[in-house]
């Protein structure tokens, strides 16, 4: 290890994050530091000015128009930060759910508005905050739905980086912020699409952006293509973690309802890890005993989706992608595969198979159309 050793590198939980928001805060009422006076009342203004923009487009306060904070207190109600502070000679509640890895889940969102307002001592008015240094996942916007404004990793190192000071833990959170969330999110992804590391989709957001940007382009496609894939759909992207700890994302675009009695089909892209390098693949799943009733009738299904993207395949043109062998499905698993192709820096580099597989996909979706696989119509879900 070189350089200065950073305390943040090893106090990386969200309580050690919760501890710095307060103590940012704090320096609203302390005289002695003036620089940290100020950063203390900007980074309260920040969080007003944030609020208000997002929710009532009310004119923005000056830093110097907040004049004292009280009752700073953490975990209070189960919030991770709450304080009062005197703003233009208002008393104003701040709720600050704070987070860096995980997410909003189980109405906690709505609990914390809920009890805020209904305590004793809630006054003028509340500021509801959602503060996420890590990735801002699609469902973490959703925050913005319960009255929660956003303050992500960009907001608040622009913050951070507005500010020179001589204090020691300032500093060392603006470097620690910088180096661990700020420069990861906003580099990696254009990395990979400039060709120059693959191995950049063992990052699990590089795979959720670049599956992200896959489906943009399928709903720029219009309906026509984009048979079950919407870029307001959240249910339709997930993520999650193979055995041995590797990442894969996947976006499903078809789901057709009571294919096997009961059991619905879907049709989805997936990145993932297979045979030392990452890869693309198009599978086809239904919840199914494997070498069971059903089978025979998914292995049928499973031959004319194959079929309709070998001739989409081949009909590509110049310069084409190189498709890899599907994994061999002899007896009715309940995930198949249709097609795979496997990332590199050249012919399938991660923006060609962008590039590439965007009009494939249009063509895929009519042809499974034409041959009765999906009804003719986007399906309900």
């Amino acid at each position: 290890m070189s350089g200065t050793p950073n305390i943040f590198a090893f106090a990386t939980k969200e309580l050690s994050q919760d501890a710095f928001i307060c103590w940012l805060v704090s320096w609203v009422n302390c005289d002695e530091n003036p620089a940290m006076q100020r950063c203390g009342r900007e980074f309260v203004a920040l969080l007003y000015n944030t609020f208000q923009k997002t929710f009532k487009a009310a004119d923005e306060i000056s830093a110097d128009q907040v004049t004292n904070v009280e009752n700073l207190r953490q975990q209070y109600l189960h919030i991770d930060v709450y304080f009062q502070s005197l703003i233009a000679g208002r008393r104003v509640s701040f709720v600050i759910e704070d987070k860096t890895h995980t997410t909003h889940h189980s109405g906690q969102l709505q609990r914390y508005k809920k009890r805020v307002q209904d305590d004793e001592e809630h006054e003028d008015e509340t500021v509801l905050i959602y503060f996420k240094m890590g990735f801002l996942h699609t469902w973490d916007k959703l925050a913005a739905d319960e009255g929660y404004a956003i303050v992500d990793y960009e907001l608040f190192q622009e913050f951070l980086d507005a500010h020179e000071t001589n204090d020691y833990l300032f500093e060392s959170y603006k470097g620690f912020a910088r180096e661990t969330y700020y420069l990861p999110y906003k580099e990696r992804f254009p990395r990979l699409l400039r060709g120059e590391d693959t191995a950049l989709f063992g990052h699990w957001h590089v795979q959720w952006q670049f599956m992200q940007e896959l489906q943009s382009r399928l709903a720029d496609l219009g309906e026509s293509a984009a048979v079950d894939c919407s870029i307001t759909d959240t249910g339709s992207l997930y993520s999650g973690s193979n055995r041995g700890g590797s990442w894969w994302t996947e976006l499903r675009f078809v789901t057709v309802p009571r294919v096997y009695g009961e059991v619905e089909e879907s049709v989805f892209y997936r990145v993932d890890w297979r045979k030392d390098a990452y890869y693309l693949a198009i599978r086809q799943y239904a919840g199914i005993e494997k070498g069971g009733e059903h089978a025979p009738a998914k292995l049928e299904r499973l031959a004319t989706y194959r079929s309709a993207f070998d001739s989409v395949k081949d009909a590509q043109g110049e310069e084409p992608l190189a498709f890899g062998k599907p994994s061999t499905d002899n007896v009715g698993n309940k995930e198949s595969e249709i097609a795979v192709v496997f990332f590199d820096s050249g012919t399938n580099s991660p923006q060609r198979v962008l590039d590439k597989i965007t009009p494939m996909h249009a063509a895929f979706v009519g042809s499974i159309r034409q041959s009765g696989l999906v009804p003719p119509s986007t399906p309900e879900t």
